[in-house]
Parts: structure tokens; C-alpha cells; sequence
């Protein structure tokens, strides 16, 4: 399996975002479950620009090796091309800690204490910096910053596989004393659930709101066709946008989790602004043309009011990321620039 990344030929520029540094160049990398994603990007002032596009790389195996193989080439092959650059921002599945070390990626054998910093500089002496940040706080600082004109203290949710998310409070991107502070999709909102989570535990946000969720409400369903057992998301998904209330009311049932979690979390911080992104999201906007996210995040809405308190739920605006897919790249790349 090739580490190469072929440049696509359609630069896109992003929305306009925040940084105090002017005319900083980043790689930005966004290491996935099952394979590395990539782009060049600009940060003047407020905004990103997404220069160039790379292809997605697929990781071949659950081995940190190949991660490892394919970064180190993609950095190689990009600091080739561009002389100028020097900073590289890495999004990343897994716990990552204040300092930037890859605590540990479930997803992977051997990603356990791993400092991109140290490893890159190491084979790349010229780099200057090399940012490393979990994808949920990633995409978090990215859509703060997208609107830090406007709020103060913000709350994301990344909904997908899993549920993943951060925390933005007065301007700062909450880590935690450990780094492991935002983790939304593991607060607990029911002990009515046999459905395990990926931290080890029952009834957390993540075992009701996330893609896997919307697949389990869907077959739980006695309302649903007893003919038509789904087992892919992308089945259900297909079945919403044809009309198929079960499919639909799977969506709705699991954005209203997701708003229950949200709200509890809104309780605590009281925040201005709350927003969801992920590939859950980008399903459910497909599946009608409101222009509203669709019947999952109609559904946070009416979780937030369910548990916020109504003066917190009142001053927060909920809403739909605007970088989508690309958060956790364009995140990284304005912390790398900082």
C-alpha cells in the first residue's frame, strides 16, 4: 500500500475562519479510522484557504506502522513541493494530551505514546512546528473560530462512527488536566441500554446518537418492515430519502440523544453557540431539502430543550458546522499556526 497522496487539481477555499498569525503555510493531516486524508493550507489573519487538495490515503491494516508509513511519506512528498513550508497540524483519532503525544487510538495496534512532533522533526529537521490534536477538539477550534467575532464560549459534537466533540470556554480550547476533556459522547443519559461503547461502558451518549445508533433504532423498530432487516447505515440512509418513516424516525430518535447530551453539557458550561458536524449530519441533510440539517439535527434541537435549563437553552444558537468533513483538517491547521 502506497503512502502517496496525488494532489487533486481543485483548490477550495474553506470558510473564513480566525488566526493571530499572518500568512502561515500548514500541512494539515487528518488521520481516520480507516485512512489518511490531507490538504495544503493558508491562514492570513482570519482567513483559511484550502490551497490544494490530496487524495485520501487507505490505511491497509489496524497497525500504527502503516500510519506511520504513510504520513511520513505524505510530509516527505509535500515539503518537496513546497519549499516554504514549515508547519504541519495533525488531526488524529484517539486521546491526545495537552502536549500533543497520541495517548492511545483504539483503532490501532501500537498507536500509544506516540509525538508526531518528535517523530516528523526527527526525519524532517526543517519543520518548525508539528501541531497534533484529537479530531474532535480539532474540528471544535475550527468552527469556534469561524464565528470568534460573535461568541465566547462554544460547545461542537462530531457525529459519525462515534460521537466526539470539545469544548471552547472564554477563547480557550479546553484540554483538561489529562487532555481528555470534550469527550460529549460519553456523558451518560440512560442505564436502560445493552448496547457497549467504545469506552467500555453502557448508556452513553455515543451507544444512542452516533451512525451505529440510527442502524439499532431503525432494526429495533416494530414499525419497521419485518422484511427489510437493515444492517448498514447507508441502507437506512437510502430508506430515509425514499420516504421510509422508520428509516427517518431512526434519525430523529438518535439526534434527540445527542441533544439530551448536548443539553446536560450546556448546563454546566452555558454557552453561546452549540454546533454539529460529521458524516451523520451530512446523511441527514440529504435526506430532505429544508435546509436544516435534516431530521437528526431538527431532533438536537428539541433534545437541548429537553434537558438544558430553559435560560441556558435561550442563550445558545444552534447550528450546522460550516467546514463539514473538513474540520478537523482546517482546525489543526490554525492551532499549527498559532
Amino acid at each position: 500500500m502506497s503512502g502517496r497522496l496525488p494532489p487533486s487539481k481543485e483548490p477550495r477555499s474553506a470558510p473564513r475562519s480566525a488566526s493571530n498569525i499572518e500568512g502561515s503555510l500548514v500541512y494539515a493531516l487528518d488521520i481516520g479510522g480507516s485512512s489518511v486524508k490531507s490538504c495544503l493550507v493558508h491562514v492570513k489573519g482570519d482567513q483559511v484557504a484550502i490551497l490544494e487538495r490530496y487524495g485520501s490515503a487507505r490505511l491497509p491494516s489496524r497497525q500504527f506502522s502503516d500510519v506511520e508509513q504513510i504520513v511520513v511519506q505524505a510530509v516527505g512528498q509535500v515539503l518537496s513541493a513546497t519549499p516554504t513550508l514549515s508547519a504541519v497540524g495533525i488531526s488524529t483519532t484517539g486521546s491526545v494530551d495537552s502536549s500533543g503525544i497520541v495517548v492511545s487510538a483504539g483503532h490501532f495496534q501500537g498507536y500509544v505514546n506516540v509525538s508526531w512532533n518528535k517523530l516528523l522533526r526527527r526525519d524532517f529537521p526543517r519543520l518548525e512546528r508539528v501541531v497534533a490534536v484529537n479530531d474532535g477538539r480539532a474540528s471544535t477550534w475550527a468552527e469556534y473560530c469561524a464565528n470568534i467575532s460573535k461568541i465566547s464560549s462554544h460547545i461542537h459534537a462530531v457525529v459519525g462512527t462515534g460521537v466526539g466533540g470539545g469544548i471552547v470556554y472564554k477563547g480557550d480550547l479546553m484540554q483538561g488536566d489529562s487532555g481528555q476533556a470534550g469527550y460529549i459522547g460519553h456523558i451518560k443519559i440512560t442505564l436502560d441500554q445493552t448496547a457497549l461503547c467504545s469506552c467500555g461502558k453502557m448508556g452513553c451518549v455515543e451507544t444512542l446518537a452516533s451512525g451505529p445508533a440510527i442502524v439499532r433504532h431503525f432494526n429495533a423498530d416494530p414499525s419497521g418492515p419485518n422484511d427489510d432487516y437493515a444492517t448498514a447505515f447507508d441502507t437506512v440512509c437510502e430508506l430515509a430519502r425514499k420516504g421510509d418513516m422508520t428509516a427517518r424516525a431512526a434519525f430523529s430518535r438518535a439526534g434527540y440523544f445527542l441533544g439530551m447530551g448536548l443539553g446536560n453539557a450546556m448546563n454546566v458550561l452555558n454557552p453561546s453557540q452549540v454546533t454539529v458536524g460529521g458524516g451523520v449530519i451530512l446523511a441527514s441533510e440529504s435526506i430532505d431539502t429544508l435546509g436544516d440539517g435534516g431530521p437528526y439535527l431538527r431532533s438536537v434541537a428539541d433534545g437541548i430543550q429537553a434537558a438544558a435549563h430553559k435560560r441556558v437553552a435561550a442563550a445558545a444558537t444552534l447550528r450546522q458546522s460550516v467546514h463539514g468533513n473538513d474540520g478537523g483538517m482546517v482546525g489543526a491547521a490554525l492551532l499549527a499556526a498559532q
